[in-house]
């Protein structure tokens, strides 16, 4: 059975230790650790004999200001199995904090400058494609085929900005979607998805099955994004002539649901299997459309639910997607 420290029966047995501690010198974070440590999380430390620490981080004000300190302490048992004494560790960590600090705010700023500049590029990108079709539409006829080339660049160069913005713009949203207040249904999330590409799923005679999906705490737009994004590439990363074959599947992972998107398409190098995750990371040109932002998309997406995604994947033998989500 695993033993557990009582602070009390501790603090009655050692308290003049404890005392003299707390009038010492030392920093404001000594003496009291003991209590702080109560609140703190059981920690398994050696599980062969069940013993536990107390860990935890508290903010002290002392001489120096408001510090941070990290704690751990573990029991020290007698040979009869009693606590005799306490070892811990502590350690200052404010400035770590701090910096973390920081780095969330910095990260904030640039994702709401990153949805605001996006956002604003909309509109001077559609004035752009709007004007270029009126000229070739009304003074088509008296430019020669040189000049209505040159506008064909100007429309499509707009067409591909526009595309990269609403992309953007969807990258920059995935961290301001709310928490979910209710589980989602993943098999609903997948459908809904299903019917947003049954245009390019008729056109390309694509199949998609898929095993019973659990429940997840996953906001639905984020899941429709995940399936949206994967199941999209395995339809557009499709082999000549064949017709793409998808398997959606999920199974029980300890601790996870770790979901498998499995196809039939041209896969994937080995060289490649972290870059693809890049934002705006393409690995064939313009020989397929996209702007390479999808498979960043769904790693942001997975990564702010405390999971990972990763693809096992050989050329020309299709390519397996997996993702995992905490129960």
């Amino acid at each position: 059975m695993r033993r557990k420290l009582s602070l009390l029966r501790f603090r009655q047995r050692h308290q003049p230790a404890v005392e003299d501690e707390e009038n010492s010198n030392a920093p404001q974070s000594r003496g009291r650790e003991c209590d702080v440590r109560a609140r703190g999380p059981d920690v398994p430390v050696d599980g062969s004999i069940g013993v536990v620490a107390r860990k935890e981080e508290v903010a002290r004000h002392g001489t120096h200001g408001r510090r941070i300190y990290d704690y751990i302490f573990v029991p020290v048992f007698s040979a009869s199995g009693e606590v005799e004494a306490i070892a811990g560790t502590t350690r200052d960590i404010t400035d770590r904090k701090v910096a973390e600090e920081e780095i969330r705010r910095a990260n904030k700023d640039l994702e709401q400058f990153a949805y605001t500049a996006s956002h604003d590029l909309r509109e001077p990108l559609r004035t752009v494609k709007i004007y270029s079709e009126l000229l070739t539409r009304r003074y088509g006829d008296k430019l020669d085929g040189k000049a209505l080339e040159l506008f064909d660049f100007v429309r499509s160069g707009a067409n591909r900005m526009e595309l990269l913005v609403q992309d953007l713009l969807a990258y920059t949203q995935t961290a301001m979607v709310e928490r979910p207040s209710a589980p989602t249904e993943a098999t609903e999330a997948l459908q809904a998805s299903i019917a947003n590409l049954a245009g390019i799923i008729s056109e390309t005679g694509a199949k998609i099955v898929f095993d019973p999906l659990p429940v997840v705490t996953v906001h639905s737009t984020h899941l429709q994004q995940l399936f949206q994004n994967l199941i999209g590439n395995a339809i557009k990363y499709r082999r000549p002539g064949v017709p793409p074959d998808i398997h959606v599947t999920a199974n029980r992972n300890g601790e996870f649901w770790q979901f498998c998107i499995s196809d039939n398409g041209i896969g994937i190098e080995t060289k490649f299997k972290e870059q693809i995750f890049g934002v705006f990371k393409r690995l064939h040109g313009d020989e397929y459309s996209g702007t390479g932002i999808g498979l960043a998309i769904c790693q942001r997406i997975v990564e702010r639910y405390h999971g990972r995604i990763w693809v096992e994947s050989e050329p020309g033998q299709g390519s397996n997607f997996y993702f995992t989500i905490p129960v």
